[in-house]
Formats: structure tokens, C-alpha cells, sequence
């Protein structure tokens, strides 16, 4: 947890196993919105405009928060950083709007 462009943020990695012992990474940026928002997903389409980098699992609002989700971990610092910064973008935009 922690703060970026003054909104609060946080990250969740996970693993998941599945039936054939492969393991499935994955990673989710959340961001605190200002304001209530309405539920709503985000199409690929829509996700692919926000110039979201690589690896985009879904994109989706609601309440006060926004959820970025990620196939994947990220290899290092700099990588994470990159999807923090690119969840931060669009949740900066709203709190504008």
C-alpha cells in the first residue's frame, strides 16, 4: 500500500495451481478512487486504448476502487512499476472528471 500522483495504491500477487501442475501467476494493481463509481468492465477494446502495457488480464470499477488485473509477475522493479503507473494514469483521469 502506498501512494502515487495522490491516489492511494496497492498490489496483489497470486498463484494459482491448475489440474495439470502447471501454476498460474497473476498480479492485480488497485487503485482508490475519490468518489464512487458504478460497477463496469472494461472490453479489450476499451483496455487496449489506455495504453495498458502488456499482459492485461481485465480492467474493472467499482464502488471506490479500480482493479487492474495482470497475467503474470512482474521481472523486477522497474516492470512493476510500469503497472502501477499505468493503473494510476486512468484513475487520475476520472478523479479529473
Amino acid at each position: 500500500m502506498g501512494h502515487r500522483d495522490g491516489v492511494e495504491v496497492g498490489i496483489a500477487c497470486s498463484t494459482d495451481w491448475d489440474l495439470e501442475g502447471g501454476t498460474t501467476w497473476r498480479m492485480a494493481v488497485l487503485v482508490r478512487l475519490s468518489e464512487e463509481r458504478s460497477p463496469a468492465r472494461l472490453r479489450r477494446r476499451e483496455v487496449h486504448r489506455l495504453g495498458l502495457p502488456q499482459g492485461v488480464a481485465s480492467v474493472a470499477m467499482g464502488g471506490r476502487e479500480l482493479c487492474v488485473r495482470y497475467q503474470g509477475w512482474p521481472d523486477d522493479f522497474v516492470a512493476l512499476n510500469a503497472r502501477v503507473d499505468a493503473a494510476v494514469r486512468p484513475a487520475a483521469s476520472l478523479q479529473e472528471a
